[in-house]
């Protein structure tokens, strides 16, 4: 096997706003998003409204220090 078992080639950010449009972000206080990338589900639930913390992590440590950063 020369692929990662959780490997994703889509666009989180598409995905969610076909499967989620309907998700009232304002009765949760935290979006966990475990491999961001361009944090896809996290900007759809920002963009319908969430308020709460974002909790983002990724294996490219260089993507997490931009991320701090702004």
């Amino acid at each position: 096997m020369d692929r990662f078992l959780l490997s994703y080639n889509g666009n989180k950010y598409l995905e969610s706003k076909k499967m989620c449009d309907d998700i009232d972000f304002s009765s949760y206080d935290y979006i966990c998003e475990p491999f961001c990338g361009i944090f896809g589900f996290s900007r759809f639930a920002y963009n319908k409204g969430f308020t709460g913390d974002f909790l983002l992590n990724d294996l490219d440590e260089d993507i997490i220090k931009i991320f701090n950063d702004l």
